[in-house]
């Protein structure tokens, strides 16, 4: 009796019966997001590298840096928007509010505006063709991972949030309901000096290409 009483449950209750998520999952993620880490700083000189020997673009400078530099400040505020809403929540609650109201993963999101941002400034398609397959074999695997544990987490409310957000880019039919909810401003500040770090490089170093580029006469070997 107590089998067809647990076949004959609802959803929400089959997801409440579950047991919690394992902690192979766990660790899955855990090495995943070190992998990811690791990865991220080892293609940084690669990408570097291409930009430096990429064939100068066509297009108007200015309009290149405008772009790059919007892309660049949108990624790095997107993050600290993400930082100061799942801080003292990430483990306690589902968060669906702020930057989470429209895409379930807003640091990811940030990440890569920030990757094709710098890629722009440096005016290097290469470079940002590199950066989008750095993004798929590293990052991907890691959000996929976070996912499964995250529905394990929350059964059906995970599956409604998803319904109403996309993974990286904001449906456009459906979306939550906005919510008044805190905004912790402990997590942006400690991480807003490396932010603003890696904003004075990607802005510097691109800088530098484009000049030693137009100086120096480098082999065209990227687009």
């Amino acid at each position: 009796p107590r089998l067809l009483a647990v076949t004959a449950a609802s959803p929400s209750s089959r997801a409440a019966l579950a047991p919690p998520a394992g902690p192979c999952l766990s660790a899955e993620i855990k090495r995943l997001n070190r992998l990811r880490l690791a990865g991220s700083l080892a293609a940084g000189p690669l990408i570097i590298f291409v930009a430096f020997f990429s064939a100068p673009d066509g297009s108007p400078t200015g309009l290149l840096i405008t772009l790059g530099t919007i892309l660049v400040l949108g990624g790095l505020g997107l993050r600290l928007w993400a930082l100061g809403c799942i801080d003292g929540n990430k483990k306690r609650r589902l968060v669906s509010w702020g930057p989470y109201r429209y895409v379930r993963h807003p640091l990811y999101a940030g990440s890569l505006l920030f990757l094709l941002g710098f890629c722009v400034l440096a005016g290097s398609l290469t470079a940002a063709a590199i950066a989008g397959l750095i993004f798929v074999g590293l990052y991907l695997p890691a959000l996929r991972a976070e996912e499964r544990l995250l529905a394990a987490q929350h059964g059906d409310h995970w599956d409604a949030y998803c319904q109403a957000s996309g993974a990286l880019v904001p449906k456009l039919v459906r979306r939550l309901p906005r919510s008044h909810t805190p905004f912790h401003i402990r997590r942006p500040l400690r991480e807003i000096g490396a932010l603003l770090i890696l904003l004075l490089l990607a802005l510097g170093v691109s800088r530098l290409i484009r000049l030693v580029r137009q100086v120096q006469e480098l082999p065209a070997w990227f687009l």
